[in-house]
């Protein structure tokens, strides 16, 4: 499994995701009604070790749900995300009135287009970017849903740990005026992201130096 150094994972933090997650911010404003502010990311290692013991702090929750994109072009990959249930709880109450969190049935079926549309956005603007700046054609494609339990959320993040594969994971935290809610990503890359992250980082110290 590839691993990026400290100085590459800030470079697809920085550069990358939190410009991506910027455009993202102005797409959810529409569910919200409001300005949603980006607040940070922090980025986690990218070693199986860190990954499993990250998930195995959560044993306080049993259920959660699951979005996945898979990626499409090439840059082949799928990547997560994932809420605890009172995560997505959360977020509902902001994003939906009294009257339908009140009607079970409607409730139920706003809950899944909604976490779809958020999970459109979000997976869109980052892969763009990473499109955009590693000069990649790829793209998302449909979004799934699951809601899953600790041991199957387990199972999914195993087989995500390949040979040659990029795992990168990542906190972001967004900000409405009355809740914040704070995602947890999961991106299971092809080597051909490794690489491109490498020529990119090159390009920009090649620049600096050239700037001197």
């Amino acid at each position: 499994m590839k691993d990026l150094s400290e100085k590459e994972r800030k470079i697809a933090q920085h550069l990358i995701i939190d410009d991506g997650f910027e455009k993202a911010c102005e797409a959810m404003g529409f569910f919200v009604k409001e300005n949603v502010t980006f607040a940070k990311t922090v980025i986690e290692g990218t070693e199986e070790m860190r990954f499993h013991t990250d998930v195995q702090k959560r044993t306080e929750h049993t259920h959660f749900t699951l979005l996945s994109t898979e990626l499409i072009g090439e840059i082949k990959g799928a990547c997560y995300l994932l809420f605890t249930h009172e995560e997505t709880m959360e977020l509902l109450n902001v994003v939906l009135p009294k009257s339908i969190l009140n009607d079970q049935s409607k409730m139920l079926t706003m809950r899944d287009a909604i976490l779809l549309e958020i999970d459109n956005i979000i997976s869109a603007s980052v892969i763009t970017h990473f499109s955009n700046k590693l000069g990649f054609k790829m793209y998302g494609g449909v979004p799934q849903l699951r809601f899953v339990n600790m041991d199957e959320l387990n199972n999914i993040i195993t087989a995500s740990l390949v040979p040659d594969k990029v795992l990168m994971g990542f906190k972001a935290c967004f900000q409405t005026s009355k809740k914040g809610f704070a995602p947890e990503f999961i991106w299971s890359l092809a080597p051909e992201f490794y690489q491109g992250i490498v020529k990119y980082t090159n390009v920009l110290e090649t620049l600096a130096k050239e700037a001197l």
